[in-house]
């Protein structure tokens, strides 16, 4: 099998970071079986890190081998199994069994965009299920730390793909609030103070321009990525 990784830097041998950003699959080193995809993830963290150049790493893993010795989930469809772990993990909620590989159908900018709408509230589970329209794609995680398996992972398509500029408003209106929220509540301040706080972080400068994607990533995520921001000064991203 051959997997692609799109980043602003070659990643000649992955490595399992640990990290407080909670992606739709969990913690892990995330490729594509499409290198179109892998491309248009480069063009995005290029655009979120503001360095580098367009770079995709190429892996080669013997399936038979690492399945035979791996734990394996596999999604077939975007189901209720399907939401329910993506949002557990998008949520750090998810405690379930941990695995090597983890394959299912990857999100795009509609699907975002459904989850947005799902955890702020605004679709029921039924309707996010019907409303979830997803490509099927090759994907694996690596929950474990410390696994020796690093070749792996997964990326959301829609990278160099702009959003139409009230929709992604109308997006924001959403999240924005959530992340607030979470900085009034883990810095025990009131949500005014919480969101000056946030609108004059450059977490939120990112955000606001929509070709980063930054709005794909979790309120929880972002929150982290403002917390680390406001006490170092730096922002890691998530590879994923």
């Amino acid at each position: 099998m051959i997997l692609y990784h799109g980043s602003n830097l070659t990643v000649s041998e992955p490595r399992l970071v640990k990290q407080n950003r909670f992606l739709d699959f969990g913690f892990g080193f995330y490729t594509t079986t499409n290198k179109t995809q892998a491309i248009a993830f480069s063009d995005k963290v290029i655009k979120r890190r503001r360095e580098g150049i367009r770079t995709v790493s190429i892996y080669e893993i013997d399936e038979q081998k690492a399945f035979a010795e791996c734990s394996v989930l596999r999604f077939d469809a975007p189901d209720e199994a399907w939401l329910d772990f993506v949002s557990e993990n998008r949520a750090g909620s998810y405690e379930g069994k941990l695995y090597d590989f983890i394959f299912g159908p990857v999100a795009d900018d509609d699907v975002y965009t459904t989850f947005t709408l799902y955890t702020a509230g605004v679709l029921s589970k039924e309707q996010t299920i019907e409303a979830l329209k997803v490509r099927k794609q090759s994907i694996g995680a690596d929950h474990r730390e410390g696994s020796q398996l690093s070749e792996i992972c997964r990326h959301s398509t829609g990278g160099g793909v702009l959003m139409d500029q009230k929709k992604f408003e109308a997006l924001l209106t959403l999240i924005v609030p959530q992340v607030v929220h979470l900085i009034a509540e883990q810095y025990a301040i009131h949500e005014i103070e919480a969101s000056k706080a946030f609108y004059e972080s450059e977490v939120y400068v990112l955000l606001e321009e929509e070709e980063t994607k930054l709005w794909h990533l979790s309120p929880l995520t972002l929150f982290h990525m403002f917390d680390e921001e406001k006490r170092t000064g730096r922002i890691t991203f998530p590879e994923g």
